[in-house]
C-alpha cells in the first residue's frame, strides 16, 4: 500500500477544461513533466492514475486528461486535488522552482525566521515573501543564499544577509 511517505506534493488540478475531462493542473516540480502517473488522495488512500494525454500551458502549468475521465462531470471531482509523484522522482530532481518552497520554514543561524508565504517574481531578482511576527519581509530567492533543504521537515535553511530582516 501507498503511504504519504512514499509520495511528495508536485501541483494541483486548479479546474477543469472543456468537456472532455480536461484539467488545468499547476505543479511545483519539474518532475511532473516526466511522469506519466500521478496520484491523487480518495477516501484517505493514495489512487494512481496514468495521464493519457498532456499539453504545456505554461512553465508550470499543463492541461492534463486522466485514463478514464471522460468528461466535465468525471473531471470536475478532481478540482482542487492535490496531485503526488513517487519520492524517487524528487530525488532525481535538482532544480526545483522557487514556488516548490512555499509553505517551507526558513532558518538562519538556528533562528526561524518565518514561513515562505509567496514567491514575487516581478522584479529582477526573485523574492521570497517571509510571513514572520514583524509582518512580511523579503529575502532573496538564490541559490547563493540556500544553504540546505529539508524535504520531508519542508525547512530551508538560508545565508541571510545582517539586517536584512529588520528592514521595513
Amino acid at each position: 500500500m501507498i503511504t504519504e511517505n512514499d509520495l511528495f506534493p508536485a501541483g494541483t488540478v486548479l479546474k477543469t477544461h472543456g468537456v472532455k475531462g480536461e484539467l488545468l493542473c499547476s505543479y511545483q516540480s519539474t518532475a511532473f513533466d516526466r511522469t506519466d502517473c500521478v496520484f491523487v488522495r480518495i477516501d484517505g488512500l493514495f489512487v494512481p492514475f496514468f495521464i493519457a494525454s498532456r499539453r504545456q500551458k505554461s512553465a508550470q502549468s499543463a492541461l492534463i486528461v486522466l485514463d478514464g475521465v471522460d468528461s466535465e462531470s468525471e473531471a470536475s471531482a478532481f478540482c482542487g486535488q492535490t496531485l503526488y509523484l513517487p519520492v524517487e522522482l524528487r530525488r532525481e530532481e535538482s532544480d526545483y522552482t522557487y514556488d516548490y518552497f512555499i509553505g517551507f520554514s526558513v532558518f538562519a543561524d538556528g533562528q526561524d525566521c518565518g514561513r515562505i508565504v509567496e514567491v514575487n517574481d516581478q522584479t529582477a531578482n526573485v523574492l521570497f515573501v517571509l510571513d514572520t511576527p514583524r509582518g512580511e519581509r523579503l529575502v532573496p530567492a538564490t541559490a547563493d543564499y540556500i544553504e540546505s533543504v529539508d524535504h520531508e521537515a519542508r525547512r530551508l535553511d538560508m545565508r541571510i544577509p545582517e539586517g536584512l530582516l529588520d528592514l521595513n
